[in-house]
């Protein structure tokens, strides 16, 4: 099992590794595609704006002013913001005062910016017109687009392009084309995002201008936290965050260097994360069959490996005590081997004891022959001296010599015999 492990381990790390790399790839994939989205959005939006200047600044020219003939300026003006749905256009004077507001039949009583203004709206948090615009505009003679607030006559969330009229070197009026904030959300829906994804448009002051989808409920409302921080650090980001009712997801946000706006595209990291945590899952729920499988084939070759070995051992210790040594042939090639020595070192075994046990024989038996040898001659030197005494005193009869030969006769027999049993012993002859 640990030969398995120690195989399939360096596969696994190795697919983990890929894997992860593919995991980032991928997530540098999608913040590409969601920042060039972000960059679209955000171009599409200075598209719209710059469309709606050039007719502002077009109006502007008109020789209309110049005669102070309001009525046909009038009429041109409400021509003109028939093309953009959700737009007016308001004609101030320097005062402040509204000469014309396409929203209102010519000749009705208009309000006057600078007068009926006011810093805050109670249940938007929006301020309530944009007299600073105006006042802007005539100190710097250039072009100022608005962020979010509420209309003094539409009585509703709007953004405003507002241009000079100059005659003369001198601003003599301030022409102003509004537009509905809500209406901006068809620039979000052309860009046809996926139907899980959000857009979003926030003003310079934080604020949502339009968001897709969620229309009007979120307009002139901050952003989630997340994103009010993400899109402070710059002109362009990327990461994660959760949305104002908390889910989370991946952002990317582009800033307009027209209008200082921000766009921003929210996709759940749910819907992204998916096909990695399905590939996740996918490789996790394989590699442990994979190891299952490994570990149930380790398991099964190793009780065929051991089952052979056990016998094998208890045929060593039936040899070990002198019994036969009996196995179940075995599909181990090495095991049958291993037997097969084990039988003829056995049978060698047996032999040598054999062996070891005549030679012990036959060392007690030389050992004995040896002891015998030496006791006997002994006893023939005993016999050998006291014949020798018996000849020197009675040399003079012939009869005792004739017996005294007679037993030294039978003492040299005596003593070949001591020599085949010291030979036997492995002694050295005796001489």
């Amino acid at each position: 099992m640990l030969l398995v492990l120690a195989a399939l381990l360096p596969v696994l790390v190795f697919t983990g590794f890929i894997f992860s790399q593919h995991v980032k790839l991928k997530h540098a994939e999608i913040y590409r595609g969601m920042r060039d989205t972000a960059r679209a959005l955000s171009l599409a939006v200075d598209r719209e704006i710059g469309q709606v200047r050039a007719v502002a600044e077009t109006l502007a020219t008109s020789s209309y002013l110049d005669s102070k003939h309001f009525k046909a300026f009038y009429d041109l003006s409400s021509r003109a913001a028939i093309k953009f749905k959700g737009s007016w256009i308001v004609l101030f004077d320097r005062s402040g005062q509204q000469i014309v507001n396409t929203l209102r039949p010519f000749g009705t009583p208009l309000p006057n910016t600078l007068l009926q203004a006011s810093p805050v709206d109670s249940s938007d948090s929006l301020r309530r017109g944009s007299p600073h615009t105006v006042q802007k505009v005539i100190s710097s003679g250039q072009p100022v687009i608005t962020d979010v607030f509420i209309g003094i006559v539409s009585g509703r969330p709007s953004v405003s392009i507002n241009v000079p009229v100059i005659r003369n070197g001198e601003v003599v009026y301030v022409l102003t084309m509004g537009i509905l904030a809500e209406e901006l959300a068809d620039v979000l829906v052309e860009q046809r995002l996926p139907s899980d994804w959000f857009g979003v448009i926030v003003d310079r002051n934080g604020i949502i201008i339009s968001r897709q989808p969620g229309g009007e409920k979120f307009v002139g409302t901050p952003p989630a936290s997340s994103l009010r921080a993400q899109i402070a650090t710059g002109e362009e980001g990327w990461g994660t965050g959760h949305t104002s009712d908390g889910l989370e997801v991946y952002r990317a946000f582009s800033r307009s260097s027209v209008t200082g706006w921000a766009v921003a595209v929210s996709a759940p990291r749910a819907a992204i994360d998916a096909p990695e945590i399905r590939s996740i899952v996918i490789l996790g729920v394989g590699a442990a069959v994979l190891a299952f499988i490994a570990f149930g084939i380790a398991v099964i070759l190793g009780k065929r490996i051991s089952a052979p070995l056990v016998g094998l051992a208890a045929s060593a210790e039936a040899i070990l005590h002198g019994k036969k040594a009996e196995m179940e042939p075995s599909q181990v090639r090495e095991v049958t081997e291993l037997h097969s020595e084990l039988i003829r070192c056995a049978a060698e075994r047996q032999q040598l004891e054999k062996e070891l046990r005549q030679s012990q024989k036959l060392e007690a038996i030389g050992t004995l022959a040896g002891g015998i040898a030496h006791d006997f001659n002994n006893t023939l030197n005993i016999i050998r001296a006291y014949a020798m005494l018996i000849r020197e005193q009675a040399s003079a009869d012939q009869r005792i010599e004739e017996n005294t030969k007679v037993i030294d006769d039978e003492v040299q027999r005596g003593a070949a015999v001591v020599r085949q049993l010291m030979t036997i012993a492995r002694k050295t002859e005796i001489t």
